[in-house]
């Protein structure tokens, strides 16, 4: 693997701590997310996509034409742990970077954080509306304790298909078991649930460089892209190192179940951190 430093002042940048006040960390809690501005610079933006556009571009090449893929796949590009796919060693530079796993360990009070995975989302022109769900559902992990830190690559207007959030439904406590995936059904399924149905929904929008943090359990989605420029956005999972695994309750959960339980010996209960879900701050000695 052919490592590359990062230029000095993107190195100082990924290093350098972003400054969360105990207001924004009291909106996290309240609301579910919060978003930030001017989180990475153009600058700094551009070296890190220097890496993740080839392999987007890539795995775009390997699905079939939109209008024949299912709906999750039609919502946009996802491509998982690029970190780990990068030779250039530069998406583990940010993804392993002091800027935002640090800001993911203030909002989660966690005295440490490890990586879940990364995953670039690219949404088409013409990419569909995602629907609502929350990301808990995806992973097997007992308390949900963990956030997406969504980093924009471009500038996401609303109509570009910038994220939506359901202001407060992280407080609200289903049985796991009874949320739903990514489909119409989850649409209509929160959208009518009478414990959801009438908390506000905020549309965001973004500048390149800006980045929101929603927590596991908040409801969000996504209008369609209505532009003519794909959206480009990197999300980073982080979770708190006392988070522990949980049973496999469903399909989607078997890879990275058996990843860990198979690979690396896990057992439910056992904490998350392994080579695949690495611990990232503090970084460890």
């Amino acid at each position: 693997m052919n490592i590359q430093a990062p230029p000095p002042d993107a190195a100082r940048e990924i290093d350098k701590p972003y400054d969360i006040t105990p207001e924004q960390i009291a909106q996290f809690e309240q609301q579910g997310f919060i978003k930030l501005s001017n989180v990475l610079s153009p600058q700094t933006v551009a070296y890190f996509k220097d890496a993740l556009d080839p392999l987007m571009h890539h795995r775009a090449q390997e699905l079939p034409p939109l209008a024949e893929r299912d709906i999750y796949g039609q919502s946009f590009v996802a491509y998982d742990n690029l970190w780990l796919r990068d030779k250039t060693g530069k998406i583990k530079q940010l993804v392993f970077s002091r800027r935002l796993s640090m800001i993911a360990a203030a909002l989660l009070h966690a005295q440490g954080v490890g990586l879940w995975h990364d995953q670039g989302l690219y949404k088409p022109p013409g990419g569909i509306g995602t629907p609502e769900h929350r990301d808990w559902f995806y992973w097997p992990m007992k308390a949900g304790k963990a956030a997406t830190i969504w980093v924009a690559l471009n500038d996401i207007p609303a109509e570009r298909g910038a994220l939506k959030m359901r202001v407060g439904s992280n407080h609200i406590k289903l049985k796991h078991a009874d949320d739903c995936e990514i489909s119409t059904q989850s649409d209509q399924y929160f959208g009518r649930h009478r414990r959801f149905k009438d908390l506000p929904v905020v549309k965001l929008d973004y500048k390149l460089g800006d980045v929101s943090i929603h927590d596991a359990l908040v409801l969000h989605s996504t209008d369609p892209n209505e532009t003519d420029c794909t959206r480009e956005a990197f999300a980073v999972i982080y979770y708190n190192t006392d988070e522990t695994l949980a049973p496999s309750r469903r399909e989607n959960h078997e890879g990275m179940f058996n990843t860990l339980t198979q690979t690396y010996k896990k057992k439910v209960g056992d904490c998350l951190i392994s080579p695949h879900t690495p611990q990232v701050y503090p970084t460890p000695t």
